[in-house]
C-alpha cells in the first residue's frame, strides 16, 4: 500500500485495533477465550482444550466453506469459457448460489414461496451478481443500460432497484458497485452482502413470518431436508428417513420436552441420527454473532429438544416410541444426535456432552461419506468421497479424518492450522495486548 494510503491512516489503524480488543473480549465473555494480566501485558489465548476445539472447529468450517465457494468459480469459469452469459443460460449457477449462500432451494420452493416480494427480488439480486460474476471472469464490462441489459436477460428497473436498496439498505456489504455506467460486482463481498441484502428485503416486506412457513422453518425441515434425502437414489440406497416424535407422541406418557423432527438409520453403519432442524433467515453470521445466536433462543432450545430425547434413549424410555416407527435396536451407543443449521461458519461444533451441530448443506454431503466435486480449474471435476463409510457422530473426529484421508480436504491441514498457530501484538492506549491462537 502507498504512502497515501487511507487504510494506513493512523485513525483507521486505531479503529482497527480497537476492534480486535473487541472480539477478543467477546470471545472472552462466551466462555472460548481467558485473558491474563502480565507484567503490564493483557493475554488473550484459548480458554482450554474444549475451548481450542470449538475455535479448531470454526476455522475449519471456514476453510470448507471456501472450498466450496471456489466449485462455484469453477462452475463460473467453466460457463464464461463456454460464452454463455444471459440469466437464462445461468439458471444452474443461480440455483447454486441462492441454496449455498442463502439456503434458499429455487427448485422445490411451492408456489407461494416463489411468489413472496423478498423471495423474488433476491432471485433478480442473485440473477445480477451471476451474470456479472460470468462476465467478470470473460474480461467484458456489463453497462448500466437498458438495452444491454435487456440482451443479458436483466430489467433495468430492477436493477436500479437493487442498486437504490443497497444506498440505504446497506452500509458496507455492498456486493455491486456502478462506476459511471459500468456495474461491477465485488467478488469477495457477494456472498456475505447478498445474505445482509436478503436479511433487508423481510423487514423491508413484512413477511420474516411468511419465509419461516415457505422458505424455512418446517419447510426447511421437511421439504429442503427430509424429501430430499428419500428422494435421491444417492442416499436412499443407504439412508432411510423414519418419523420423529416430540413430548405428545411419545407412548406411555412420559413427560419430557423432547422433539425430533426425524431419524435417519444408516444400515450400512447400523447407526442412527437423531435430528432436530433450525433455519435462520439471516444464513450465515460472522462467527462471534453465531456463536451468540447458539445461547439465544432457538438454537439452544433445539438443543435442549435432543438432551431430552437422548435422556429417553438412555433411561429405555423410547422403546414403544420407537418400536412403532420400527426402529428395534436403538442405543446411545448406536446413536447420534444432530442440530441441523444454516450457518456456515458455526459447522462442525458439538456440546460439552457430544450434541452435534452441522450446517445442512455440509450434513448431506457427509452423509455421502463427503463427496465432492474435485479437481484442477482447468480440467472438468471429478466426484472424490472417504474409502470407508464415515460416521458424523463426532464433529471433531470428522474433521480430523477428512484432513487425514479425504483427497479433496488433505491439502487443507497446514492452512487451517497456521490460524491456531497466528499471535498478533499491538497496543491501545500504551497498553500492550497479545492475542496467541484465537484466530484473530
Amino acid at each position: 500500500m502507498g504512502h497515501g494510503d487511507p487504510l494506513r491512516h493512523p485513525a483507521v489503524l486505531a479503529l482497527v485495533r480497537l476492534l480486535m480488543l473487541n472480539e477478543a473480549l467477546a470471545l472472552c465473555l462466551s466462555g472460548i477465550a481467558k485473558v491474563t494480566w502480565q507484567h503490564g501485558t493483557f493475554l488473550f489465548e484459548p480458554a482450554d482444550e474444549t475451548a481450542r476445539d470449538t475455535l479448531r472447529a470454526t476455522w475449519f468450517a471456514r476453510c470448507a466453506d471456501q472450498g466450496s465457494h471456489a466449485a462455484t468459480a469453477v462452475m463460473t469459469k467453466q460457463l464464461a469459457e463456454a460464452g454463455l452469459g444471459k440469466v437464462d443460460e445461468l439458471s444452474l449457477l443461480v440455483a447454486r448460489i441462492l441454496d449455498q449462500d442463502l439456503t434458499i432451494p429455487w427448485l422445490r420452493l411451492g408456489q407461494k414461496g416463489h411468489s413472496l416480494k423478498s423471495i423474488v427480488e433476491i432471485h433478480e439480486a442473485v440473477c445480477l451478481v451471476a451474470v456479472l460474476l460470468v462476465s467478470f471472469v470473460q474480461g467484458r464490462t456489463v453497462k448500466m443500460s437498458r438495452q444491454e441489459l435487456g440482451q443479458r436477460g436483466l430489467d433495468y428497473s430492477s436493477v436500479s432497484r437493487i442498486l437504490q436498496r443497497q444506498s440505504y439498505a446497506l452500509v458496507t456489504d455492498r456486493f455491486v458497485t456502478r462506476d459511471g455506467d459500468s456495474l461491477t460486482v465485488r467478488v469477495e463481498a457477494a456472498s456475505k452482502g447478498l445474505r445482509a441484502y436478503f436479511s433487508a428485503l423481510a423487514k423491508e416486506f413484512d413477511e420474516v413470518d411468511e419465509l419461516r412457513e415457505h422458505v424455512g422453518g418446517k419447510f426447511f425441515e421437511r421439504e429442503h431436508i427430509r424429501a430430499r434425502i428419500e428422494s435421491d437414489p444417492r442416499y436412499n440406497a443407504r439412508y432411510r428417513v423414519l418419523a420423529g416424535f416430540d413430548r405428545h407422541t411419545v407412548l406411555d406418557k412420559v413427560p419430557s420436552e423432547c422433539d425430533i423432527e426425524f431419524v435417519i438409520h444408516d444400515t450400512v453403519l447400523k447407526h442412527y441420527y437423531f435430528v432436530q432442524a433450525k433455519h435462520s433467515l439471516l444464513g450465515e453470521k460472522a462467527f462471534l454473532n453465531a456463536a451468540v445466536q447458539a445461547a439465544q433462543k432457538d438454537l439452544k432450545k433445539g438443543i435442549n429438544q435432543l438432551r431430552e430425547a437422548r435422556r429417553l434413549l438412555s433411561n429405555k424410555l423410547l422403546g414403544r416410541t420407537l418400536a412403532d416407527r420400527g426402529i428395534a435396536d436403538a442405543s446411545t451407543a448406536n446413536s447420534s444426535f444432530v442440530l441441523l443449521h444454516n450457518i456456515a461458519q458455526f459447522d462442525f461444533q458439538s456440546t460439552s456432552d457430544n450434541i452435534a451441530l452441522y450446517d445442512w448443506a455440509t450434513f448431506r454431503n457427509l452423509l455421502l461419506d463427503a463427496e465432492v466435486a474435485f479437481g484442477p480449474s482447468n480440467r472438468p471435476l471429478t466426484l472424490v468421497r472417504m474409502e470407508k463409510p464415515l460416521c458424523l457422530r463426532d464433529p471433531q473426529d470428522v474433521i480430523r479424518a477428512l484432513l487425514c484421508e479425504h483427497p479433496a480436504y488433505q491439502g487443507m491441514k497446514s492452512q487451517v492450522w497456521a490460524t491456531e498457530r497466528g499471535a498478533i501484538e499491538y497496543e491501545i492506549d500504551g497498553v500492550r495486548c497479545i492475542v496467541e491462537g484465537l484466530g484473530i
